[in-house]
């Protein structure tokens, strides 16, 4: 290949002979750059500047690498000495596509097909003869009407029940439909149109039990099991340590029930501690058990935490 000095600088060839044998490796770091340059020389006959290059299979000089790529200098002869991907011209990167005459429908929003006109950019479908029917709420099929944007169904001649209350099945008024909400203004139809939840009345807040005539035991201490008569925890209180010789607390009991396998487990280590051959329940009250023991002393040693520890007086009331 013959290069002409007046379009490519002696120096760039110079410097893409030298990357060109580095590349092919005939040239190491034990060679100089004028080794290199040995297959370099100038053509007397035509005087411009001759490129040869030695190749190390052939052992002689190929025409065909003559030190020049095409690709590393941004110069392709196949493109007329233009690359478009060099020079930043790419036809198919400005918006014009040849095969549409010059227009991109992609780039500016026009389709020739639908005559110059894209439904997907400004909302106009050519198929609803110029309406859109998700843009106005107009519906064609259902003669100009959207049930969905209006609230209107022509099904149900006009009346969408969900919008006004009206259900046209039943020819009447929906109470669920029309707004009102029994649990929510506090008015039950199946209550007789009272809801004791919602007036402020809860038979369980305000310590009233109808079940109990009236009369709650939980909530102000008398016991109607007793005959009136106010629990047993209620006595105690009241009487303090003179309520009985031999009564006591003896350990807390989780619930009203009567004592458990675990409560008589403990009232049987309590006998091992306190010597006693038999310890008699009297009573269980609001999470407290009285016990008494046929030996006739008091239990004062017992502690309510721990039925074991038996050097800690309780206290009662």
């Amino acid at each position: 290949m013959h290069v002409n000095n007046c379009a490519l600088e002696a120096s760039r060839v110079f410097e893409a002979i030298w990357q060109v044998r580095q590349a092919e490796g005939p040239c190491d770091a034990t060679h100089s750059r004028v080794q290199c340059m040995a297959g370099l020389a100038l053509d007397p006959a035509e005087r411009p500047l001759s490129l040869r290059v030695v190749d190390p299979k052939a052992n002689g000089v190929d025409p065909n690498a003559n030190g020049v790529d095409p690709k590393a200098n941004g110069v392709d002869p196949n493109a007329n000495g233009v690359d478009p991907k060099a020079n930043g011209v790419d036809p198919n990167a400005n918006g014009v596509d040849p095969k549409s005459n010059g227009v991109d429908p992609k780039a500016n929003g026009v389709d020739p097909k639908a005559n110059g006109v894209d439904p997907k950019a400004n909302g106009v479908d050519p198929n609803a003869n110029g309406v859109d029917p998700n843009a106005n709420g107009v519906n064609p099929k259902s003669n100009g009407v959207n049930p969905k944007s209006n609230g209107v169904d022509p099904k149900a001649n006009g009346v969408d029940p969900n919008a006004n209350g009206v259900d046209p099945k039943a020819n009447g008024v929906d109470p669920k439909a029309n707004g009102v909400n029994p649990k929510a203004n506090g008015v039950d139809p199946k209550a007789n149109g009272v809801d004791p939840n919602a007036n402020g009345v809860d038979p369980k807040a305000n310590g009233v039990d109808p079940n109990a005539n009236g009369v709650d035991p939980k909530a102000n201490g008398v016991d109607p099991n007793a005959n009136g008569r106010a629990s047993l925890e209620e006595e105690s209180r009241a009487r303090g340590p003179s309520l009985e010789s031999c009564t006591t607390c003896l350990f807390p009991s989780k619930n009203l029930n009567p004592p458990s396998v675990r409560q008589v487990v403990l009232v049987g280590k309590l006998q091992a501690v306190l010597n006693v051959s038999r310890i008699e329940p009297i009573g269980v009250c609001v999470g407290l058990v009285f016990a008494r023991h046929v030996v006739g002393q008091r239990l004062d040693g017992v502690d309510r935490a721990d039925p074991r520890q038996a050097s800690r007086a309780v206290t009662l009331g």
